[in-house]
């Protein structure tokens, strides 16, 4: 979990320190649309936003649906989310209609 002025940097190739899998954005096209996003090995969190419609996110490798994963709304402040080695980053949109969802790696 994070802890009170924990810092993170950008996940970087570890060769040449360039940043790597900085941001990535991808949309999910309605409900049945899921959408997974492949952490690097070096990531332990990674901030997430939807667009235009809101989306629920799992982390587990479940697949999320209208009812499963937690909702992030639409417009909302990025979340910061902490994850473990094996995490599968998986996200749908809640609505018929297109959520895109933007998400940053953390190290």
């Amino acid at each position: 979990m994070p802890r009170v002025y924990q810092t993170y940097d950008l996940v970087t190739d570890g060769a040449t320190g360039n940043p790597t899998g900085m941001h990535v954005a991808q949309t999910s096209t309605g409900i049945a649309n899921v959408i997974t996003f492949t952490p690097p090995k070096s990531a332990v969190a990674f901030l997430i936003a939807c667009e235009t419609n809101g989306c629920r996110v799992t982390l587990e490798g479940t697949t999320p649906d209208t009812t499963h994963g937690f909702p992030l709304p639409a417009g909302a402040v990025p979340m910061l989310v902490p994850i473990g080695a094996n995490a599968s980053v998986k996200a749908v949109s809640q609505a018929a209609a297109n959520s895109v969802v933007q998400i940053t790696f953390l190290a």
